[in-house]
């Protein structure tokens, strides 16, 4: 569901699923970092194109995106995007928060294990147009977790452009389950829509989380990068 657009102060104060059967795919070190290997790839192939998450693109082609992630106490921040995005074009940003297994070790882990909020720093000149909110509570294959959408409120900050997604009263609630014979702890996805500026802009973006229980963060729990580039050079609409 997207999430709800609040003005305030006469300014716009705006707020993945890349899961499967309940296990976050693609989670890994940064590739944020761009340079001339990445510029000779580009324009020598095509875009790389995944046709299941499982089963990547076997193909020599340009894979434009950057994976990033990090913990917050016993919660994961999984983070994916787009390391390059033509003028004008869309892109999109993906944040993952997933409960691990000693997240539970609470009093009342159904009430206490959630996510609160999610901030997301975009590259700069990038415009915020919305935000999607799912959830998914992993079960046994072959139907696995179900992603459910979830309500929200997406703020966005007139000083430094943060967004920040609030969910409504007692949070999103992450919730154990099972991954074959494994634990497997809920998991909360926002994948933000962005319009990139039609000039050379862009750069380093990432995002944050608080929950019950969630220790403070000092930064941003995973990063990327995105570079803005002419049309004539680049691959058309991209995003994680």
């Amino acid at each position: 569901m997207v999430g709800k657009l609040v003005r305030a102060g006469g300014s716009v104060l705006a707020a993945l699923t890349i899961v499967a059967g309940g296990a976050v795919v693609g989670m890994g070190t940064a590739g944020a970092q761009t340079g001339s290997a990445d510029e000779v790839w580009r324009n020598l192939v095509s875009p790389c194109y995944d046709s299941d998450p499982f089963f990547p693109d076997q193909r020599p082609c340009y894979r434009n995106n950057f994976s990033d992630s990090g913990m917050l106490g016993n919660y994961k921040g999984a983070y994916f995007g787009a390391k390059t995005v033509d003028q004008g074009a869309h892109a999109t940003f993906t944040a993952v928060v997933v409960a691990q297994e000693a997240a539970f070790q609470v009093a009342a882990p159904e009430v206490n294990v959630d996510v609160t909020s999610v901030t997301h720093r975009a590259p700069k000149g990038f415009e915020f147009v919305a935000v999607k909110v799912t959830g998914i509570t992993p079960a046994p294959q072959p139907l696995g977790g179900q992603a459910v959408a979830l309500d929200s409120t997406a703020v966005v900050d007139p000083v430094t452009g943060d967004v920040t997604v609030t969910a409504p009263a007692g949070g999103w609630a992450l919730l154990p389950g099972r991954d074959g014979r494994q634990f497997a702890g809920g998991s909360v996805s926002l994948v933000f829509d962005y319009k990139a500026p039609d000039k050379d802009l862009g750069g380093d973006n990432g995002f944050t989380f608080t929950g019950t229980g969630v220790p403070a963060s000092n930064g941003w729990v995973a990063q990327g990068n995105t570079r803005v580039v002419p049309v004539s050079g680049g691959i058309g609409s991209t995003g994680s």
